[in-house]
């Protein structure tokens, strides 16, 4: 039984006629087929929710989702809260392959993609319209800090002059989001799956909104006061990637240390950086990217929490130190885009969420020694200034004590959201269960055996001793080719 909230049909009126007020929420019935031939009922709707409700206005979001209806719904409905920030989770639908995968939860009840405020087919977007490449974007982080700082500063501009409040784009006012569209379902609880960042939001909704959750999954923990990242987490890791890749007969003749090339390559990029020429997507031409230390750490950093692309770090590493661009080419190309589309709900948020002064303290004296530097943290807390700096304070990254029954899933190779963040968070959920996934990275919290076990957990099942181990990680070798691995950068 679906119980109704206050609901104006998509086509009961012309779009100009309609009043918008929060609590509306429109609807329009689908049919969504699978991959595998399956027709899924579903529905495309839009819920009107405030902008600020700390600074109330007239000024109103629209949330846009698809909610895919179960059969016979066994729980709460369950609301995927994709990562980023920024990413939409509504393309999903579109995507019948995809749809088999969120298939597989409807035993436990509905399932709803949400287009979190401020992405994608939410309104209004933040999205900034694409700029120039900045040939000196990867170069070092002085030049990184005023190319991010120049295409804040116009999106904000342009956010002002349509009325957007852009401090009201943080993770509080997303979590209320939620509590907002429970009461609009008319549903006594919801469940969440949180990705990423949307772990992040699932933890502030758990805070706010807990009596009102049934169950939550979170893949790839990011706590309250784990928006900054440990240098010391990713020397650790790159140093047992090291020991993996010295145990690797393609790979160990010629780098026998993976760790100690990388500080060689460092500091090469740091004395002269090398010229990476790459689309640029306005002109059909191409830029020259100079990509120093700070942006080849930032590269790294970027990929290190993802197996798809670990296998070729050796390999790439190897041939920036031989003089030859031709790996990195690909790296540098694909982490430009970042200036195409660019949204004002990754900053925000980050901006928001902030860090607390003892694990700023911790930071800073865990950089110098590290590795890669304090590459992972970019360049907070200085980008911040751009939206006057809307720290949520140190209540919002405070400890949480929980009840709600939560399935914690990590990958072992997964540097961005490392296991020993979950276990920290556990440890105040008397009903927590840590699923950590062997040989998994980041993007692999998503594959079809971790959401075989989350799809249990929803269904309240015990899945204390539930184990998922994926193939070992085998590297590319620096000379030549095995057949059946590969990787895009090399063709």
């Amino acid at each position: 039984m679906r119980p109704a909230g206050p609901i104006l049909l998509l086509l009961a009126l012309p779009a100009a006629a309609q009043e918008r007020k929060p609590g509306d929420l429109q609807r329009e019935e689908l049919t969504l087929k699978t991959a595998s031939g399956a027709s899924i009922e579903a529905q495309k709707c839009r819920l009107v929710v405030p902008e600020s409700r700390k600074r109330p206005s007239d000024r109103t979001v629209e949330l846009a989702f698809i909610r895919l209806k179960s059969p016979a719904p066994r729980g709460a409905p369950i609301v995927y809260l994709a990562g980023g920030p920024g990413s939409p989770a509504t393309p999903m639908a579109r995507d019948p392959r995809g749809l088999d995968g969120w298939a597989t939860f409807l035993e436990a009840g509905d399932v709803i993609l949400l287009d979190q405020r401020g992405t994608g087919a939410s309104r209004p977007s933040l999205t900034i319209p694409p700029g120039p490449v900045p040939p000196d974007l990867f170069r070092d982080r002085e030049s990184m800090l005023k190319a991010t700082k120049a295409i804040l500063a116009r999106g904000v501009e342009q956010a002002k002059s349509r009325g957007i409040d852009v401090t009201a784009y943080n993770t509080e006012e997303s979590a209320d989001d939620l509590e907002d569209l429970r009461l609009a379902l008319g549903v006594p609880k919801l469940s969440l799956i949180g990705f990423s960042y949307g772990t992040h939001l699932a933890f502030a909704a758990i805070r706010r909104h807990g009596k009102n959750l049934e169950r939550v999954v979170v893949m790839g923990n990011e706590g309250p006061d784990h928006n900054r990242k440990l240098p010391g987490t990713y020397d650790t890791y790159f140093r047992r990637l090291s020991l993996l890749a010295a145990a690797d007969p393609g790979v160990r003749e010629r780098v026998p240390d993976l760790y100690e090339l990388a500080r060689r390559v460092f500091a090469k990029l740091e004395k002269s950086p090398m010229v990476v020429p790459v689309p640029d997507p306005r002109t059909k031409g191409e830029v020259p990217m100079r990509v120093g230390k700070f942006g080849l750490q930032l590269i790294l950093i970027a990929d290190l929490g993802d197996t798809s692309d670990l296998p070729v770090i050796p390999r790439l590493l190897h041939t920036i130190d031989q003089g030859d661009a031709s790996v990195l080419r690909w790296f540098v190309e694909k982490r430009t885009r970042m200036v195409e589309g660019f949204s004002l709900m990754f900053w925000v948020c980050d901006a928001s969420s902030g860090t607390s002064a003892a694990r700023y303290e911790r930071i800073r004296a865990e950089t110098p020694g590290s590795l890669l530097g304090n590459s992972m943290n970019v360049i907070f807390p200085e980008v911040a200034e751009a939206f006057g700096s809307p720290d949520l304070g140190d209540a919002f990254r405070a400890p949480i004590a929980s009840d709600v029954p939560t399935l914690f899933v990590s990958g072992r190779f997964d540097a961005n959201t490392p296991p020993h963040q979950a276990e920290e968070l556990r440890w105040g959920f008397s009903r927590g269960v840590h699923l950590v996934v062997e040989n998994g990275g980041h993007e692999d919290l998503l594959r079809p055996e971790v959401r075989g076990v989350a799809r249990r957990f929803l269904l309240g099942e015990d899945v204390s001793g539930d184990r998922v181990t994926l193939p070992p990680l085998r590297f590319i070798p620096i000379e030549g080719s095995v057949p059946g691995l590969t990787h895009p950068s090399l063709r």
